[in-house]
């Protein structure tokens, strides 16, 4: 019989493969515990066993041969399952152990035992067994041997993994040393650099100072530029003379003087000023915006002026376009409210109708109003999801598992069913709830792909409706018997405001709705069409956990 998977069996194998032990070559120290076990116990054959994935791996073992076995016929895997030590005097009359291969063909084994090699939190990692060919048992000092080793085995394994640590430890802080060696070096290099930069500085400042597209002064306490560089006369018109004989009071936009008094007079006191922005009169009577750096040193503030007119410009029209876009969005939200509560009026009232006693062609006449509603519903609902994801809100969903998804998918199916009397629609669900996915979005994707089909597929055909769970992925398809989609439709068809051929109703937004679900799911969305059928499929990956 095949042993069970531990209850948490991707834990412990993310915990075995943490202690890096697979796969090693063989070592004295767990070779030797293998030979004393073996001796003491007096069994032929004697282990220490790592239980992986698919297979059971011996870091240690006598008699035996083989480094590796497959986990199908381990008799170890069972050993995990069990707290502390795991006898079995008689395989043969073990119901989990009498068919297996290596009991009832070679090598033969009739006698197992082994002891958990546990870690810490619990979670056992495999067993150092002893085997024999004969039925028999262990003495309490044998037992108290297994376990003794057992918890001998996980020191060594701790041991070992904190050696690996330890060399990356040493290895980490040597590489350390050698960046700081090459960090002093550097920093000496740059030292000399900097000593001959320093004797070039004046003469780069010199230059920098007549070359600097930006407005350079030094301004003293009273508001009087005492030296200015020639981009005053580039950007703004002015000469130097000019600009010594004008407060720059004198030079700002009135509605920028009181502002700018209260910061120089802070940066008077040594508040530094930083990126201040305010408008200075050109000659020509124009103002340009300025962002200024001031830093004060001696009486005077050195200054700093770029010139950030069209940023300024840019972000006073992105600010009306985020108003504008604000307004906007404002306004379809109120639009969708108010066409909602009439539309919900109108759906109370006609299925209010329905349980009176009405004729022929007044039922039909009440029908064609209930389609109308539940297309108008649609209408406002693809509308505003539409909306959101063109003013940058997106195509949201919540994924979760708390909501089943086959009700939602069943209650769609029925609400078009019952606006649709003389349609068959035909449900084929091959899955197990919960899926991980937004339930409302996914019904909102399968009313939109079925809507579809009842509009363009043959009246007389039924439409069918599958969904599965398999291999990794979650599959809902919606198809439809009718004539096949064009190519010039194919080639546009999840676009916004693209309808087929004779359709003159709605917006052409469904199937871009029902993509845009699909694609914020993670998933696609995707169309096959012939002389056959039609067949809408999403496909999205499932979640492992």
């Amino acid at each position: 019989m095949k042993a069970e998977l531990h209850f948490a069996e991707a834990q412990r194998l993310t915990t075995l493969r943490g202690y890096d032990i697979l796969d090693t070559p063989r070592e004295a120290e767990f070779d030797d515990i293998v030979e004393v076990v073996s001796a003491i116990c007096e069994t032929p054959i004697s282990v220490i066993n790592l239980i992986d994935a698919g297979r059971q791996w011996f870091k240690a073992e006598v008699g035996l041969g083989v480094r590796e076995t497959p986990i199908d016929s381990s008799l170890c895997a069972h050993a995990i399952l069990q707290p502390d030590l795991f006898v079995v005097p008689d395989t043969t009359k073990d119901a989990r152990f009498c068919d297996n291969p290596l009991v009832t063909g070679e090598p033969r084994l009739r006698f197992y035992a082994g002891a958990l090699l546990e870690t810490p939190d619990g979670l056992p990692l495999g067993t150092i067994c002893v085997l024999d060919y004969v039925p028999r048992n262990l003495n309490e000092k044998q037992r108290a041997l297994l376990r003794l080793m057992a918890r001998q085995i996980m020191k060594l394994l701790e041991l070992r993994r904190l050696n690996a640590r330890e060399r990356e430890l040493r290895l980490e802080a040597e590489a350390l040393v050698r960046e700081r060696m090459v960090a002093d070096a550097r920093l000496l290099q740059l030292n000399e650099e900097v000593e001959r930069k320093i004797s070039q500085r004046s003469q780069v400042r010199n230059r920098t100072w007549q070359v600097s597209p930006d407005l350079l002064g030094a301004l003293n306490s009273k508001g009087y530029f005492e030296t200015s560089n020639p981009a005053w006369k580039t950007m703004l018109g002015w000469s130097e003379e000019e600009v010594a004989s004008m407060s720059i009071f004198e030079l700002l936009h009135p509605d920028d003087v009181e502002r700018t008094r209260v910061g120089f007079n802070l940066t008077l006191e040594g508040q530094p000023a930083i990126r201040f922005p305010n408008r200075y009169r050109c000659k020509d009577g124009s103002y340009r915006w300025i962002s200024w750096v001031g830093v004060p040193e001696d009486g005077f503030v050195y200054c700093s002026g770029r010139d950030v007119t069209q940023e300024m410009e840019a972000q006073a029209s992105l600010l009306s376009e985020r108003e504008t876009a604000a307004l906007r969005d404002q306004f379809i939200a109120v639009l969708g409210h108010d066409l909602r509560n009439p539309l919900a009026s109108i759906d109370a009232g006609t299925r209010l109708l329905l349980k009176t006693r009405l004729d022929d062609k007044a039922k039909a006449l009440v029908g064609m109003m209930q389609n109308s509603v539940g297309r108008m519903s649609n209408l406002i609902v693809n509308v505003l999801d539409f909306a959101r994801g063109k003013l940058g809100g997106g195509f949201v969903i919540e994924r979760t598992t708390d909501q089943p998804l086959q009700p939602v998918l069943k209650v769609v199916a029925d609400e078009l069913a019952s606006s649709n009397p003389n349609r068959a629609i035909e449900l084929n669900f091959a899955f197990a709830d919960p899926i991980d996915c937004d339930c409302e979005r996914i019904g909102q994707m399968s009313s939109n792909l079925l809507a579809n089909a009842l509009t363009h597929g043959a009246s007389d055909k039924p439409i069918r409706v599958s969904a599965t769970a398999g291999e990794g992925k979650f599959r809902l398809s919606v198809s439809n018997s009718g004539p096949p989609i064009s190519p010039a439709i194919m080639k546009n068809l999840f676009l916004p405001f693209r309808r087929g051929e004779g359709n003159k109703q709605g917006l052409g937004l469904g199937l871009f709705i029902a993509s845009e679900i699909a694609r914020a799911h993670g998933g696609a969305l995707t169309v096959v069409s012939s002389e056959q059928e039609t067949r809408f499929t999403f496909q999205m990956p499932l979640n492992d956990d």
